[in-house]
C-alpha cells in the first residue's frame, strides 16, 4: 500500500489547530506561521490534562469522566491527554462496554419475549419459558459485550491503518486510548434500547397499549437504531479529529 503522504512522526510538534509542524519554534515566538493561532496552545505540555479516571479509580471519577465525554465531548478530547497507557483508561472502556452490553442483552431478551408472545407459542410464562428466557438473556448479554469489544478493536485497527494511508498521525496506541473513552457513548444507546423495549412491555402489561401498537413499537426501535448509529459515529469522528493533531 502506497502512502499518499507520510504521517508526522510522534516526536513532531504539531499546531493543534491546523497541523503545521512547529519543530524548532520557541514558545515565546507567538503564533503558528500557518494559521496564526498561539503556539502555546499546542506545544505547552500542560495544556492537556489527565482525565478524572486516571487520577483515581472511584465511582465519582468514573461518572465524572462519563458525563464529560457525553456532555462535553469536543472539549474533553481537546483538553485531555491523548498519550499514555494508564490501566484505568483500559478498565474504564471495559466497564463501559460491560454495562452497555448487559443493557443491550436485557433489551434484546425483552424484545424476544414480545416476539415469543406475538409470533410463537408462548401464551403464559410458566417455569419452562421463564427458564429459557433467563438463559437467552445471559447469552444475549454476553454476545453483546463481546460484539462491542470486537467492534471497538476493529474500529481501532481500521482507524490506525486509514490514518496512516491519508498521512494522519493516528498511531494504534493513541486510537486505542481514545476508543476506551469513546466507549462511554454506548451508554445512552443502551439505555434508550432498554427504555423502549421495557417501557413498551410495561405499557402492554398495564393496558396502556394493545397488540395493535406493535408496528409503532417496531418503527420506534428502527428509528432508535439509526439515531444510535449516527450518535456513535459522530462521537467517533469528534474524538479522532481532536486527537490526530495532539502532541501530548
Amino acid at each position: 500500500m502506497t502512502l499518499r503522504a507520510p504521517p508526522p512522526a510522534e516526536t513532531d510538534l504539531l499546531c493543534e489547530h491546523c497541523g503545521y509542524i512547529l519543530n524548532g519554534l520557541q514558545r515565546e515566538q507567538g503564533n503558528c506561521p500557518e494559521c496564526g493561532q498561539p503556539t502555546i496552545d499546542s506545544i505547552q505540555p500542560g495544556h492537556r490534562v489527565a482525565s478524572p479516571i486516571e487520577i483515581e479509580w472511584s465511582r465519582k471519577a468514573f461518572w465524572a469522566t462519563t458525563s464529560r465525554i457525553l456532555l462535553q465531548k469536543r472539549r474533553f478530547f481537546r483538553e485531555t491527554t491523548s498519550r499514555g497507557d494508564h490501566p484505568n483508561v483500559v478498565r474504564f472502556g471495559r466497564v463501559q462496554r460491560l454495562i452497555s452490553g448487559t443493557a443491550f442483552g436485557i433489551a434484546g431478551a425483552v424484545h424476544g419475549a414480545w416476539v415469543a408472545e406475538t409470533q410463537l407459542w408462548v401464551s403464559h410464562w410458566t417455569l419452562v419459558p421463564l427458564s429459557i428466557l433467563a438463559v437467552v438473556t445471559v447469552v444475549l448479554a454476553a454476545l453483546a459485550v463481546l460484539m462491542l469489544d470486537l467492534v471497538t478493536r476493529l474500529a481501532t485497527w481500521l482507524t490506525s491503518k486509514e490514518g496512516a494511508f491519508w498521512g494522519m498521525r493516528l498511531p494504534g496506541h493513541v486510537v486505542t486510548r481514545a476508543m476506551s473513552f469513546h466507549a462511554a457513548n454506548y451508554l445512552p444507546a443502551a439505555a434508550l434500547a432498554l427504555l423502549v423495549t421495557g417501557g413498551y412491555r410495561i405499557a402492554l402489561m398495564l393496558g396502556w397499549m394493545d397488540a395493535s401498537s406493535g408496528v409503532k413499537y417496531l418503527v420506534t426501535l428502527s428509528v432508535l437504531v439509526v439515531v444510535s448509529a449516527f450518535w456513535l459515529f459522530e462521537s467517533y469522528v469528534i474524538a479522532m479529529r481532536r486527537i490526530r493533531l495532539a502532541n501530548y
